[in-house]
């Protein structure tokens, strides 16, 4: 890490494998490359060329309607409730 700060300029701190940054690093080293530019234009590449989003997480569906868990009480009848006379008026 930078033992100053550079005028406009930030850092970003990830956590990647071990394995992974060393290979980065030889890889880097071997192409007479600085660390910090090749982040960069990898960055860059992969925001004006991105993959697809990932897939939304499956949703799950609602119980079918007959199932006790929503089924009306028993001895209920939605259609009988409050009607006196067999729904006639008078």
């Amino acid at each position: 890490m930078p033992s100053h700060r550079v005028e406009g300029a930030k850092q970003l701190a990830v956590e990647l494998p071990a394995e992974f940054v060393e290979r980065f690093k030889e890889w880097v080293r071997s192409r007479g490359e600085k660390i910090g530019p090749t982040v960069m234009l990898a960055l860059e590449r992969h925001m004006a060329y991105p993959p697809p989003p990932p897939a939304p997480p499956p949703y799950e569906t609602a119980p079918p309607a007959s199932s006790p868990a929503i089924a009306p009480p028993s001895g209920s009848s939605t259609a009988a409730k409050g009607r006196k006379n067999g729904g006639k008026k008078g």
